[in-house]
């Protein structure tokens, strides 16, 4: 970043392909090839006015049967998108690593809370804590000096995002507050107690991962 406080380098982290094509095409950004990634990672990079934008993805991993074996058809392994939790962590890193960028911004598509006001194909920007609501860790370790809640706080994350207003203002951008979980099924039990608890609009898969 500049001394004056300018963004110059912007990395967007995004977990799959068809979510960043989109970016990737208004922005004309170009695949960075030749270079070996950590993980799966795919990167994308382009200029926008005097600054850098870096696109990544998390990439692909094979499927797998239950007794251990390699999922195919017609001959060829089964690919799905790295989406959740862990190829989000892997991926931010290694894009943090490469590319030291001003801003991290986690962006994709997410599940809405329609009774909480959530609207469909709405852009959301979270200006609240970032939470992780099936992260559930509800210990302290023999012996430590620490308080009972400082696990359980650790796994909920609690991560602040960047404040922009005048960009939200800017652009028109609504609100909404974040829930991360490495599953997306609906949350049963203590897990939908800590999503509720949260009173998340969206639930997404990485956000908290990029953030933390």
């Amino acid at each position: 970043m500049e001394s004056g406080g300018r963004v110059q380098r912007v990395l967007v982290v995004v977990a799959m392909t068809h979510e960043a094509l989109p970016i990737i095409s208004k922005l004309s950004l170009q695949k960075v090839e030749g270079e070996k990634f950590l993980g799966s990672m795919v990167a994308y990079k382009g200029t926008v006015g005097t600054g850098e934008v870096f696109v990544i993805t998390n990439g692909v991993a094979n499927v797998y049967e239950e007794d251990g074996q390699p999922r195919k058809k017609d001959g060829e392994f089964v690919q799905v998108e790295r989406v959740s939790v862990t190829p989000a962590s892997i991926t931010t890193w290694e894009g943090i690593r490469r590319y030291s960028p001003d801003i991290v911004i986690s962006a994709g598509t997410a599940g809405g809370v329609q009774r909480l006001g959530a609207v469909k194909r709405r852009v959301y920007v979270t200006q609240t804590p970032v939470k992780y609501f099936d992260r559930l860790i509800d210990f302290r370790a023999p012996g430590d000096d620490f308080a009972v809640t400082n696990y359980k706080c650790y796994g909920v994350g609690s991560y602040s995002p960047l404040a922009c207003p005048n960009m939200m203002k800017d652009l028109q951008l609504h609100e909404g507050s974040v829930g991360t979980g490495s599953s997306f099924s609906l949350p049963e039990g203590l897990v939908k107690e800590q999503f509720d608890k949260g009173a998340a609009l969206l639930k997404d898969m990485e956000a908290a991962s990029v953030a933390g």
